[in-house]
């Protein structure tokens, strides 16, 4: 939720602090199980039915109490955004204004400054896709040769130099988009 901040006006500061709060919760209750409450005195017939209760998230490993995590933190944090009112316009217009952001959950601000976004969304979307090409391609060109593997380093640096292109041009592309907006 604190990126998704820069790619949707209506994500508000109770949203964020919301979350943080409730990651920080869920993380603690989740942790129950692996204690031993037996030692706890009066309140451990209560921990011990929490801990039983929550005993198959636990068990279902690090993923599962990840998994539970995070959609019960986004379950949270997405209640508390709708419940909640939006940033003023006067200060959602003044922060489009300064940082610029691109992507269609801004398109309300953009309308109403009639100001272009220095971003494009889609741009930094496909270069992200590209520069990772550029990377496993190289790593699985350079594995390949180590390994002499020489298709697999054929193939990983085929990748490579394509994702190369693909980004260059994608970023040329990306360049004369912003010099254009400013």
């Amino acid at each position: 939720v604190l990126i998704l901040r820069w790619f949707w006006w209506r994500i508000n500061a109770w949203a964020e602090i919301a979350a943080m709060l409730a990651g920080l919760g869920i993380a603690l209750l989740l942790y129950i199980p692996t204690i031993d409450w037996s030692g706890a005195g009066p309140i451990a017939g209560p921990l011990t039915a929490v801990a039983d209760l929550l005993q198959p998230i636990a068990s279902a490993g690090p993923a599962g109490v990840l998994t539970v995590t995070a959609f019960g933190t986004a379950a949270v944090w997405l209640t508390v955004m709708f419940l909640t009112p939006p940033e003023p316009d006067a200060i959602l217009d003044g922060f489009y204004l300064r940082a610029r952001p691109g992507g269609p959950g801004w398109r309300r601000q953009r309308e109403r400054t009639g100001v272009e976004p220095l971003q494009d969304l889609s741009i930094d979307l496909w270069s992200t896709f590209f520069g990772i090409g550029v990377i496993y391609g190289a790593m699985f060109a350079v594995g390949g040769a180590l390994l002499s593997r020489w298709g697999v380093m054929a193939a990983g640096a085929a990748i490579a130099a394509a994702a190369t292109v693909l980004l260059r041009r994608i970023r040329h592309r990306g360049a004369i988009i912003r010099e254009a907006r400013r």
